[in-house]
């Protein structure tokens, strides 16, 4: 069995595939960048005004001063400010030569003959000065940054208007299992729903991956070495769920063995989701998880979704972790593995963990915004200790 910090050193030596696209930044959300971003302005590009008021110079709040004119934002004013005037000014207009700060509006008042009267004590600049976000010839973004809506900002800021972003990764999703039906069709005796499919096409396609699904196979060695060898070299990652164990009817890892696939894991010292397969057949990596559900979910939340993204070319690939107060004790059995339950932040901003019956255990999931975790050997966190809390996020 390999830690999940072993499995991470795995995949961080993974180098990302050299697909890469130009797109329209409306069409670059949840994308990862390839390139790496540079200013072409200065920004702020002049100074600017930033706030309403009037812009003088502070040597001169002593006494009246008189407008000399009004500059809105868009305006120019090409003359100099001289010594006793000022400039009605308004937020993000740029601030006339020669003055030295921006009085704000609420300390002023006007004298009969229309003059600006300080009234405050003293005035803070209230400028944003050329250069001062950012210098032209500085780096704004990294390649392998994820695409936000803020990011989308400084691309559109920047002139950035066609950004080269990596090709999503394709994935290939096969659910196995001779007791599985799709969500259609109501089960009847020893029949399940299949909740994997739906629930991994919702993870993938959340961190930007192509997913493709293609249905149930029975638990038959062939038809699985069939489905599995049929897709080899046409996708990124083969993902499989149901039979990744050692179990009369578990096939993966003989079908994985006798197709010659390099592999990289073969379970993970974890709770739930110990069976978990990662090989490697030519370009082709082949993903083996849990039929159930929870294992299947946090499985790929802790490897499936970091592999894709640092495959990708993210950056930062790694699930999120928090340190949070936990809500009550937790305490287990003398255990090795590293436990995973599921946990609410609740009212009070704790971890409050919820009813958990195994990994079978879909609505345990429902209203819980991450896993805490008790690493190997710790049998009981106390009431109100800090612990690790992974969350679900993408």
């Amino acid at each position: 069995m390999l830690s999940i910090e072993e499995s991470y050193s795995i995949i961080e030596q993974l180098l990302p595939h050299d697909r890469v696209e130009q797109l329209p930044l409306s069409s670059c959300l949840g994308r990862i960048l390839a390139q790496d971003v540079f200013a072409d302005i200065d920004q702020p590009s002049f100074n600017k005004s930033a706030m309403d008021g009037y812009a003088c110079r502070k040597e001169d709040l002593h006494a009246p001063l008189h407008v000399k004119g009004v500059i809105a934002a868009g305006t120019c004013i090409n003359e100099s400010l001289s010594s006793g005037d000022c400039y009605r000014i308004f937020t993000g207009a740029p601030v006339p030569e020669g003055a030295n700060c921006v009085i704000k509006q609420e300390d002023t008042e006007l004298s009969d003959n229309g003059n600006v009267i300080f009234t405050g004590s003293k005035s803070n600049d209230n400028i944003c000065f050329q250069g001062e976000d950012c210098k032209i010839g500085e780096k704004v973004l990294t390649a392998g940054t994820v695409i936000g809506p803020q990011h989308l900002a400084s691309l559109a800021g920047y002139g950035v208007n066609n950004p080269l972003v990596f090709q999503k990764a394709s994935v290939v999703l096969i659910c196995s299992g001779s007791e599985l039906v799709e969500p259609t069709v109501k089960p009847s005796g020893p029949m399940i729903r299949n909740s994997n499919a739906t629930q991994l096409l919702g993870q993938l396609t959340a961190i930007g991956a192509h997913v493709e699904y293609k249905g149930i196979v029975c638990d038959d060695r062939e038809e699985i070495h069939d489905s599995i060898k049929s897709n080899i070299n046409l996708y990124d990652f083969v993902i499989i769920t149901g039979g990744a164990s050692v179990g009369d009817f578990d096939f993966i890892p003989s079908v994985l063995t006798s197709l010659g696939a390099e592999i990289q894991i073969s379970s993970l010292n974890i709770q739930p989701g110990k069976p978990l397969l990662l090989g490697k057949i030519d370009k082709t990596f082949i993903i083996g998880l849990s039929g159930n559900p929870v294992s299947s979910f946090l499985q790929t939340k802790l490897i499936v979704q970091p592999l894709i993204l640092k495959k990708m070319g993210a950056k930062l690939f790694l699930p999120k972790i928090i340190q949070i107060p936990l809500h009550d004790d937790v305490s287990r059995k003398k255990g090795d593995r590293k436990l995973f339950l599921p946990a609410k932040i609740n009212a009070d901003g704790k971890a409050e963990v919820i009813k958990f019956n195994g990994s079978a255990h879909l609505l345990s999931l429902t209203s819980a915004d991450g896993f805490i975790i008790l690493n190997p050997g710790v049998n009981l966190i106390m009431k109100n200790e800090l612990v690790q809390l992974v969350l679900f996020g993408a």
